[in-house]
C-alpha cells in the first residue's frame, strides 16, 4: 500500500510523549484525610 504526502500540514510538529500512571498503597489519599477504599 502506497501511502503519498502532499505537504498538506507541513505546519505542525510531530510530538512524541509519555504519560505514566501509578496507583499508591496508602491507607489515606493524597490531598484529604479520606480512606482509601
Amino acid at each position: 500500500m502506497a501511502v503519498w504526502y502532499d505537504g498538506g500540514v507541513s505546519g505542525y510538529t510531530p510530538t512524541i510523549g509519555l504519560e505514566i500512571h501509578a496507583e499508591l498503597k496508602t491507607r489515606t489519599k493524597i490531598f484529604c484525610n479520606s480512606k482509601n477504599d
